[in-house]
């Protein structure tokens, strides 16, 4: 069935019945998109306060953590980032790749004054189970004024990151640390599932953190 209702909303993707009708099949079968496909259909009258659909907009982000990017492709008409963070495959074990992407029907446009990286923003666990919630940085506001950053539909942006950013260098410890990513544009929060940054004294020695970074003078 779920092929047979991609079928028909990939031929007319504005059937707002189809998608109701869909929505109660996947009720039927236990299944939270169900929401999604609702509040999808409802994001798309003209009768929201700005803050109505900003709130439904948030829970779509959401829910569509856990959908498939096929899924999304061909019901998702309100985009958004959809965020994932992964470690990266360098020598630093602080390097992570960074994913923004837009699982819809039509091109998201954001803008941006200064980096891709402005929204971005790190929660961090830290070995002792302190936890930080910072963004990731500061950045100059282009000469130019603001531009649009396009990303088109079933496409994405991946960005390298320091998934320790927003920690002191001077404050870097031995032990695991857990990153979270959210970025947050224009009110809408897109959360990625945590990874984590294991830290032996040979990285901080490597790398200058921690003792190594006080000793070098560096903060």
């Amino acid at each position: 069935m779920h092929e047979e209702f991609l079928a028909a909303l990939e031929k007319s993707p504005n059937d707002n019945v189809t998608r109701l009708v869909y929505a109660d099949w996947l009720d039927e079968q236990g299944d939270p998109l169900a929401e999604f496909l609702r509040l999808e259909v409802r994001l798309k009258t003209d009768d929201l306060s700005d803050g109505d659909r900003q709130t439904m907009t948030n829970r779509l982000a959401e829910l569509g953590r856990r959908a498939e990017p096929r899924w999304l492709c061909t019901i998702n008409r309100s985009p958004f980032v959809w965020c994932a963070l992964r470690k990266g495959s360098g020598s630093d074990p602080r390097t992570g790749k960074l994913e923004l992407a837009n699982y819809a029907t039509r091109a998201l446009l954001i803008t941006i004054d200064a980096n891709d990286l402005q929204y971005l923003r790190l929660i961090v666990t830290d070995p002792l189970g302190a936890v930080t919630d910072a963004w990731y940085g500061r950045f100059p506001v282009h000469a130019g004024g603001a531009r649009t950053r396009q990303i088109d539909a079933a496409n994405k942006l991946t960005l390298t990151v320091n998934l320790l950013n927003t920690v002191p260098v001077a404050e870097v410890t031995v032990g695991t640390y857990t990153v979270e990513a959210v970025y947050d544009y224009d009110g809408v929060q897109s959360r990625a599932d945590p990874v984590r940054v294991e830290l032996t004294d040979e990285d901080r020695r490597k790398w200058k953190l921690g003792r190594y970074a006080r000793e070098s003078g560096l903060r």
